[in-house]
Formats: C-alpha cells, sequence, structure tokens
C-alpha cells in the first residue's frame, strides 16, 4: 500500500513537471497579439472549447450540437469554437481580454479525469485563467483509475474547480453525477444527458428492399464484449436473410472543423439505411436514437452506456444482458420498429438548466 502510494506520488510530481516544461509557452504569447482584437470585440461571445479535430465521429457530434444550442439559445452571442490545435493561441487572449459578460463553454463527452489527462489538464487551465467568466462543461462521463496518482490528479482539479466561482459542472449520467458530487462538492452539479440528443431528426429514411443491421464494435481497451458472442450476433442476423454491415464511429484519423458537417451528415444517413444497430459504443447509441433505429446497447468497461441508457430509457433502445439467453433477446429486438425521432424533450430540458442558471 505505501510502495504504490511513493510510487503515484511521484509520477504525479513528475507529470505535474512535464506539464510545467512542455507548455507552449511561446503560442501563448503569441496568441495575445494574434487574437486579441477577435476577442475584445463589444459583442458578447461564447466560446466554445476545446472542440476534436481527431477522429471520433460521436465527439464531433457533440461539438456540433454544443455550437447549435448555443446559437439557439443565445441568439445575440456570437459563438466562436476554438480547436484543441488553437488553444494555446487562445488561452491567454481569454484571460486577459475576454468580457465579464463572454461565456466559455467546454466540451461535453467522455474525458473527464485521468485516463485522459491532457484534457483534464486543459480544463483546469480555463478555469484558473478564466474566473470572471461563467463557465459550463456539457454533459460529461468520468473516466479515472483508481490508483493513489488519479486520486491526487482529481484533488488538484478538485482544489482548482471550487475557486471558480462561476462554474456549472453537467454529469452525463448517474455513475459520474455521484463521482462529481463527491469529489467536487463545492461547485454546482446537474445531471444532463448528451447534448447530442438535442438534434432534429436527419432527415428521410432509405427504403430498401433486404433488410440489414448495423454493427459498430470497438476495438479497443474499452470493449468488453467478446468477438465469439459478436460472431453469433452476426450468424444469427444473416440466417435470417439481414445483409450486415460494418461502420465504426472512430475513423482512427483526422476531421477538420470544415470537414465535419459532411462526415456527420454522411454518419446520420447510414444510421438510418438500416433497420437494427448493434452497438458498444455511447455515440453509436446516441445516434441511433436521433436516426430513429432500434439500438441493441452494449455495455462496455466505463459502463457509460448502461449509465446513459438508465438516464434516457427509450423502448427503441435495448440493452443487452450478459447473462441472459442471447436468442431470446435477440427475437425481442427484432420486434422493435424503426420511429420518428422527437428532440423537443432534449431541447427543453437544457433550456430550464441555462435559463436557471444560478452563478
Amino acid at each position: 500500500m505505501i510502495r504504490n502510494k511513493v510510487k503515484g506520488f511521484l509520477i504525479y510530481l513528475y507529470v505535474n513537471i512535464r506539464e510545467l516544461l512542455f507548455t507552449n509557452y511561446i503560442a501563448r504569447f503569441q496568441g495575445i497579439f494574434k487574437n486579441k482584437h477577435q476577442i475584445q470585440s463589444k459583442k458578447n461571445t461564447i466560446y466554445i472549447v476545446t472542440t476534436p479535430e481527431y477522429g471520433n465521429i460521436g465527439d464531433h457530434a457533440i461539438a456540433d450540437a454544443e455550437i447549435r444550442f448555443s446559437k439557439m439559445k443565445y441568439p445575440g452571442y456570437r459563438v466562436i469554437e476554438i480547436p484543441d490545435s488553437k488553444f494555446d493561441s487562445y488561452i491567454y487572449g481569454l484571460w486577459l481580454f475576454a468580457k465579464k459578460t463572454d461565456m466559455i463553454f467546454l466540451i461535453g463527452g467522455g474525458n473527464f479525469g485521468t485516463m485522459y489527462l491532457s484534457s483534464e489538464i486543459i480544463r483546469r487551465t480555463i478555469i484558473r485563467k478564466c474566473k470572471r467568466n461563467r463557465i459550463v462543461m456539457f454533459p460529461q462521463s468520468v473516466a479515472i483509475n483508481n490508483t493513489f496518482f488519479d486520486y491526487l490528479q482529481m484533488k488538484k482539479s478538485s482544489r482548482i474547480y471550487s475557486a471558480h466561482k462561476h462554474i456549472l459542472l453537467l454529469a452525463r449520467e448517474k455513475n459520474s453525477h455521484e463521482y462529481m458530487k463527491n469529489v467536487f462538492s463545492a461547485n454546482q452539479i446537474i445531471m444532463a444527458p448528451d447534448i447530442v440528443l438535442t438534434k432534429t431528426n436527419p432527415g428521410h429514411r432509405e427504403i430498401h428492399e433486404i433488410k440489414k443491421v448495423m454493427f459498430c464494435i470497438r476495438n479497443d481497451s474499452e470493449s468488453e464484449i467478446s468477438q465469439e458472442k459478436v460472431g453469433i450476433m452476426r450468424e444469427w442476423f444473416i440466417n435470417r436473410g439481414y445483409e450486415i454491415v460494418d461502420f465504426d464511429t472512430e475513423t482512427y484519423g483526422r476531421i477538420t472543423t470544415e470537414e465535419r458537417p459532411g462526415v456527420l451528415n454522411k454518419t446520420y444517413r447510414k444510421f438510418k439505411s438500416v433497420d437494427y444497430v448493434v452497438t458498444d459504443r455511447l455515440h453509436g447509441m446516441i445516434i441511433s436514437v436521433v436516426s430513429g433505429t432500434p439500438c441493441m446497447a452494449l455495455d462496455n468497461s466505463t459502463k457509460k452506456i448502461s449509465g446513459l441508457y438508465d438516464s434516457i430509457r427509450r423502448p427503441e433502445v435495448m440493452l443487452f444482458d450478459e447473462r441472459g439467453d442471447l436468442d431470446n433477446q435477440l427475437k425481442v429486438f427484432e420486434e422493435l420498429r424503426t420511429y420518428n425521432y422527437s428532440n423537443t424533450k432534449y431541447i427543453d430540458y437544457f433550456n430550464q438548466i441555462f435559463d436557471n442558471l444560478a452563478f
């Protein structure tokens, strides 16, 4: 126990020193002059920080939904997106020149914690520097390991967050909500579903003669379903005359902000082109819901899917029971039908949260 704590503390010190040494201070100081006039605009501004440029389509769907909601909710504000690559060139400018009436929206997702420490370090920097601005962290899921190093890192985050008096943290599901309330007890915390659920129904459904089922399955450390079981599911559908469509919301490449609309439109059309979706990706489930396509959700190692499933509880989504009879579950799943999705419930929910901001 003592040995693990010493090891965790040494790693904690190393990470802190590395953060100081490898921060791009040149880009940050240059950004003061580069972005000064844009930030000093007399018009009130919402800064959405830090949006993705990597290949995770689900995270791009979050960024798109945050931007759309911000423009709808605050029509008198400019909305400026600050992607990952531009963070260093903006942060000191925001610190020095952002008006008190400007707001900062932190991107939602599943990187709150130490498993994606670089994202947590960026959040700390924004919260530490922009103390006069209202900050909202859009719905996040906690991603953390149970080590002494993680404990020290989140204690550090808690100290920084608690020093900011105008911040709202939105937790994406029950487990994350409970964790945030325990560790970030000085901050205002509300549970809210994934912001992508506020998207409107993306167009008409494609009509086809052959029944289709999409498999959107992870190929990383978060995957918990065995390849053998996935193979049995695929065979079950093939034997009933279905065409199998393989798709992944992780492209393992780069998606720029300019490419995002086209990629998202193509993805929504893909989900609407099938009759069923089987997925262990959180946004595989969410995009299925928005697309009106029945979904069998397979939980993964982080339990994000079961957590969000419990909060949205839609009849068109079926959570796979690892201990249950596979054949019976697939038969029940096959009885589900496509539907027309309405985002009204979720728009109203987020409107209520922002109408009642208590800071």
